[in-house]
């Protein structure tokens, strides 16, 4: 294992508020601390945004964030315990099992054991045929959630397995809120305010939601109750802000990369600034493993993500099961030292067995693909495009969708399967200034329905449409909707609920909070 590689594993076990310490062991900072795990109640861990987020037909939601009816109140935070002073060994054969000193009281803490997952195989959640705007019987309505914070727009919307909770990040003013709704009604179950950015993500059952969000300074990892909205502090990280959170297949582990809040904002945007580190669930034990971004659990309880190599290029690492010791799984050109999380994320198929990502590739960017065991790395496909993003897998697995960038705004959709590398555009029909914004395979991936956007022209407001591609064509599926589009339209798994979010109107005459666009059959 080389010396880049060296930090991983490198935390100390409760008591349990995790703050990084300033001395450095070699090359890799060495970051101890404590752990504080605690439960919150849910009025002071939940901002309960009341029950004022209903469907509306058209008045706008003018309320803000301290607003008397709007109650935006983090948890309560508990109070980090003073930072342990840990002399560094010279002896580079010290005993990493040795207890470490811990401070003038002579306590002694056994170096932590990382969270290791118990090998689990992924059942895809099954979906449906969803409903569209167009079929008979469906429902349309728009629904103005009411704002934690102003410029607000609901961001990457995840139904859980049953349908029933609606979770998304209303992102807005320089932070973000994980907010979960009641799919019947659209009411606000939870609104974790964050003072920074803020990440979620629904266990592989599809039954509990992590969340991480900045709270008084610490990064601080939750477990939402999807019904009740009642959320218990897991663990929290000192001076560290979210970028990305990960459940084993088993449940039983988290993976959370990170941020130190002294990164520049030049910076805080880009793969190699940020650290990942495991949190056990049924403890809230925290160990840091080392650089990476963008964790994804393989079934065999090894760990996927984005990192940099010895010479500071960006590649697809993998840490081994149990031990956590780092291989190199990708096998292509990488990305370079400042690659941007946005065009650099990793996506895992359905069942986990498989990771997507780009690299640079001859011609621009390179479609690759890994098993998440290790075995192998391919590339699928060189692209012609100046930048690329993920889109998402179709629900087989065979396909993944990519958007291209040829121009600034020159923005394609490709279909990419995945075995035989075959590209396939998707033809969206595009007026004067529409671009792509995103789009969803359906149910049985036969089509792809896809989010277009409208520059405003004078005397008009940005809007954004649907339209729906498949093999027959392509056709607009309901009507224009009022601003951008900023997440691809979802389907519930019952496909009886379509969400799409559209992003507020700021004008001289108007200004318009976001909205939910959603579709019942």
């Amino acid at each position: 294992m080389t010396d880049d590689r060296a930090g991983w594993l490198e935390v100390l076990k409760a008591p349990k508020v995790w703050i990084p310490a300033a001395a450095a062991v070699t090359v890799i900072a060495v970051s101890v601390g404590l752990i504080v795990t605690t439960t919150a109640r849910r009025d002071d861990a939940v901002a309960a945004v009341g029950a004022s987020s209903g469907p509306t037909p058209s008045a706008s939601v003018t309320s803000q964030a301290g607003d008397p009816d709007v109650v935006v109140a983090a948890a309560e935070s508990p109070t980090p315990s003073p930072s342990p002073s840990v002399s560094a060994s010279a002896d580079p054969t010290e005993d990493e099992d040795a207890f470490v000193p811990m401070g003038d009281d002579d306590l002694t803490m056994p170096v932590a054991e990382p969270c290791v997952p118990v090998p689990a195989a992924v059942t895809p959640v099954a979906h449906q045929e969803g409903v569209l705007p167009t079929a008979t019987g469906a429902t349309t309505t728009v629904v103005e959630p009411r704002p934690t914070q102003e410029l607000s727009a609901f961001l990457d919307p995840a139904f859980s397995a049953d349908g029933t909770t609606l979770a998304m990040e209303e992102s807005g003013e320089g932070r973000s809120t994980v907010r979960l709704f009641d799919t019947a009604t659209m009411d606000t179950v939870a609104a974790l305010v964050s003072d920074d950015d803020a990440a979620f993500a629904w266990d592989p059952s599809g039954t509990r939601l992590a969340a991480a969000r900045v709270v008084d300074d610490a990064l601080r990892v939750e477990i939402v109750d999807p019904a009740s909205g009642d959320a218990s502090v897991l663990a929290e990280l000192a001076f560290h802000e979210p970028q990305a959170l990960a459940w084993s297949t088993d449940g039983s582990c988290l993976a959370v990369s990170s941020r130190s809040m002294t990164i520049s904002n030049d910076d805080e945007r880009r793969v190699w600034v940020h650290h990942i580190s495991l949190i056990r669930v049924s403890d809230g034990e925290v160990v840091r493993l080392g650089r990476g971004s963008d964790p994804v659990f393989a079934p065999d309880g090894g760990l996927l993500f984005r990192a940099p190599d010895e010479a500071e290029t960006v590649r697809l690492m993998r840490a081994v099961p149990g031990t956590y010791e780092v291989e190199l799984v990708g096998k292509g050109d990488g990305l370079g030292a400042t690659a941007l999380l946005t065009l650099s994320g990793v996506d895992p198929s359905p069942d986990a067995r498989h990771v997507a990502y780009l690299d640079r590739g001859t011609e621009g960017r390179s479609l690759r693909v890994a098993a998440t065991d290790g075995s192998s790395d391919i590339e699928v496909a060189s692209l012609d495009a100046s930048r690329a993003m993920l889109v998402g897998w179709s629900p087989d697995g065979s396909t993944v969708l990519v958007k291209s960038f040829v121009g600034p705004m020159d923005v394609e959709l490709l279909a990419i399967e995945v075995t035989s590398g075959a590209v396939t555009v998707v033809d969206v029909p595009l007026n004067t200034g529409e671009w792509i914004a995103g789009g969803s395979f359906t149910a049985d991936g036969s089509g792809v329905l896809v989010a277009v956007n409208k520059w405003r022209k004078p005397g008009e407001n940005n809007s954004s449409r649907m339209v729906l591609v498949t093999d027959a064509g392509a056709r607009q599926v309901g009507g224009t909707q009022r601003g951008w589009a900023h997440s691809a339209p979802t389907w519930s798994p019952s496909g009886d609920v379509l969400v799409m979010s559209a992003g507020q109107i700021l004008t001289r005459d108007l200004e318009l909070d976001g909205s939910l666009v959603v579709t019942r059959r």
